[in-house]
């Protein structure tokens, strides 16, 4: 294999995101694990809770966040009750397409300046 086509490999490129997609699965198991924060992560648990029942973000009550998450949080209570994982499972898919997206980027980026040389 020649030096400057390491990188280009099919073999490198599978092993490199079967290990991130490994690591990317080890941190998502272990979110679901952690307890919640006193303070921040509760927010937007009861700011849904208060949503769920009848009451308006930014209107009824004051909220720090924009209300797209909450309302997010709470089709998730509606789908599978009232639950703390549920804000867990959005910043999952959240990180996943953060990556994915970044990942393009990179690669387009790849594409505006050319190869990179590794030597």
């Amino acid at each position: 294999m020649p030096q400057e086509r390491w990188f280009k490999n099919r073999l490198f490129q599978g092993i490199a995101w079967s290990v991130l997609c490994c690591f990317m699965a080890v941190q998502i198991l272990a979110s679901g694990g952690a307890p919640l924060a006193k303070y921040d992560e509760a927010i937007p648990l009861v700011a849904a809770d208060l949503m769920l029942h009848g009451r308006k973000a930014a209107v009824d009550f004051l909220s720090f966040y924009p209300p797209l998450y909450y309302y997010l949080i709470l089709a998730g209570f509606q789908s599978v009750g009232r639950s703390a994982l549920v804000p867990t499972f959005f910043a999952a898919v959240i990180y996943v397409v953060f990556l994915l997206r970044s990942r393009d980027f990179s690669g387009s980026l790849f594409r505006i300046f050319g190869r990179w040389r590794l030597a």
